[in-house]
């Protein structure tokens, strides 16, 4: 029963304060009914004395306060809620206007302020004392209601967190007399209420406390572009917290602005993260290993099958090392190292924002050092914001489970390396030379296990391709072999062959597999396309060679048109399905 409360504050009121009351009648004064604040709570239990505004509402004010409610100026006419909500029920009735039709209204539904050339449209209370407090306190919702939404049964909780951007802009707006400052100080005095005491704003779903604690905290706010950083940076000042949350709100500023700026997944983001890692002249670490090989062979020509011997153990155990034919050269992008130390602050300062003019406008307000923020920036701790921005938020486009679980100042650097560079690998280069060519397909084509084979080709031909690759299986494919090595159990092209059509050897000799088949056709099918793909490859001058294990055998070769009237001599891609 709000009126039974008001009536009961009333008669609780003292003489002596009363009289307190009294002493204040010169300074707040209703510009429409004359009467002062003694008068007015004296008259009646539930009227308060506001201070005048013009504002801008939109739709928007209804579902989104902060957004749909802008003020176009200040006033110093001060005004009693009653006086107020009668004139404007006079004009709306002069203009015959219902209520919620807000274009109209903001231009033409307004009274006159205390100046001739002064219009208003809303009001806020003012705090002047305990006992009028206790009236704005209860009588919260009504005034609130008709203030965003021009229905006094319109209250919102985001109405609470609202007021605190309006505030803001009311500051912005300011002028620098000692009445306007005495109103200011009032109507603060009403906002601190709100963000201390009243349980709308506490229990806000957005951008109240909860949200003003995130941000202190520097944890990522959900749609915080939505968030307008004047209401945390009112909710400070309000606190008298200001320097504590002047650089947060100007961390959160950056990330909305970068937000804004750059695509999601974007190489240009992708650099930035880098840059803020690994630094902007980082290089990838290449490591060389070279191996005399030339002079081991020569050493060990007492055992001939030394090589082949070395790359048998090989293709068992890959931690084997076997005897080097051709120089490695390893290079290892995985080796970018992080700049841990030395943070490169010029790259940083490269990617910040001017200090927006609301927190420009506070520090002045507030009398602090307008380069405040510029001289108590950690560089450290902006690198990590730079990339729980760019990586998180933008890059990697984390989903917001993850966000609340974000990597540590101490070891964020370190989690993002090892996600830029988990899929990639060392890559072993050789120098495949004329020469290199010929020797290491010479080993090949005269090993006399399949093991010393398998494993000489899972070193020097493990992805399948490559000039050594296409001349080892060329080679294979010269139907040049000794029948008699077959039956004398030797290994053969063939079963070289096979092993890398098939990609694995088998436990048993190929004379088993292949000669002694009761089904006599698939040997005779094996054979005929064998010579198929010889006689293929011959005929259009192939120079590469890709085989592919999928569910079908698939080689893919480089080599001339097989149109009969097509004269270039340019190469073209050719797909043989083997089996």
């Amino acid at each position: 029963d709000i009126s039974g409360i008001l009536q009961g504050y009333k008669d609780s009121i003292t003489p002596h304060t009363w009289q307190m009351i009294k002493e204040q009648t010169q300074e707040w004064v209703d510009v429409y009914s004359n009467e002062d604040i003694y008068e007015i709570m004296r008259k009646s239990p539930d009227n308060i004395l506001c201070l005048g505004i013009l504002v801008q509402r939109s739709e928007e004010a209804v579902t989104n306060p902060t957004k749909g409610l802008k003020l176009l100026n200040v006033t110093n006419t001060i005004i009693s809620y009653d006086s107020f909500i009668n004139a404007m029920n006079v004009a709306k009735n002069d203009l015959q206007q219902t209520q919620g039709e807000f274009t109209i209204l903001n231009d033409l539904y307004c009274v006159a302020g205390a100046l001739s050339n002064e219009q208003i449209n809303a009001v806020i209370p003012l705090y002047i004392n305990d006992e009028h407090m206790k009236r704005i306190r209860i009588l919260e919702g009504i005034w609130l209601g008709y203030l965003y939404t021009l229905d006094s049964y319109g209250y919102d909780k985001q109405q609470e967190v609202a007021i605190l951007k309006l505030l803001c802009e009311i500051i912005q707006q300011r002028t620098d007399t000692q009445r306007q400052k005495q109103i200011l100080f009032e109507l603060e005095k009403v906002c601190q209420f709100i963000i201390n005491e009243s349980q709308g704003f506490k229990t806000a779903e957005q951008y109240g406390e909860k949200t003003y604690e995130k941000l202190l905290n520097r944890l990522v706010l959900v749609n915080s572009q939505e968030y307008d950083l004047r209401i945390p940076l009112m909710i400070g000042y309000l606190k008298n917290n200001v320097t504590s949350v002047l650089l947060p709100v100007y961390y959160e500023y950056l990330r909305q602005q970068y937000q804004n700026k750059y695509n999601k997944r974007s190489l240009e983001t992708k650099q930035i993260v880098e840059n803020l890692v690994y630094g902007c002249e980082a290089k990838h670490q290449t490591m060389t290993v070279s191996t005399n090989n030339r002079d081991n062979i020569t050493i060990i020509n007492s055992d001939p099958d030394y090589i082949e011997k070395s790359y048998i153990d090989y293709y068992h155990d890959e931690l084997c090392e076997p005897i080097q034919l051709l120089k490695e050269k390893i290079n290892n992008e995985n080796q970018r190292l992080i700049v841990s130390d030395a943070i490169e602050v010029d790259y940083i300062k490269s990617l910040l924002s001017p200090i927006p003019d609301f927190i420009k406008n506070l520090l002045s307000y507030c009398q602090i050092d307008e380069d405040y923020i510029g001289k108590h920036l950690d560089y450290a701790h902006l690198r990590w914001e730079l990339l729980v921005t760019f990586y998180y938020l933008i890059y990697s486009d984390t989903n917001s489970g993850a966000l609340q679980n974000l990597p540590k100042e101490e070891n964020i650097l370190s989690v993002i390396d090892q996600r830029l560079q988990s899929g990639k690998e060392h890559v072993v280069d050789y120098d495949y030379s004329t020469e290199n060519i010929r020797l290491v397909s010479y080993v090949a084509l005269n090993c006399k296990t399949l093991e010393g084979f398998a494993g000489l080709m899972r070193k020097y031909c493990s992805q399948c391709r490559g000039p050594l690759f296409t001349e080892i299986f060329k080679q294979l494919l010269r139907p040049d072999d000794n029948e008699n090595d077959s039956i004398a159990g030797k290994i053969t092209k063939k079963d070289k062959l096979i092993a890398l059509i098939t990609n694995q050897i088998p436990t048993t000799t190929t004379i088993k597999l292949f000669y002694n088949m009761k089904n006599y056709q698939r040997q005779l099918y094996y054979n005929v396309r064998m010579d198929s793909l010889y006689e293929f490859i011959n005929n259009n001058e192939v120079t590469e060679i890709q085989l592919h294990h999928l569910e079908k055998i698939v080689v893919y070769c480089r080599g001339r048109s097989t149109l009969p009237d097509r004269k270039s001599r340019k190469q073209r891609l050719h797909c043989y399905v083997l089996f």
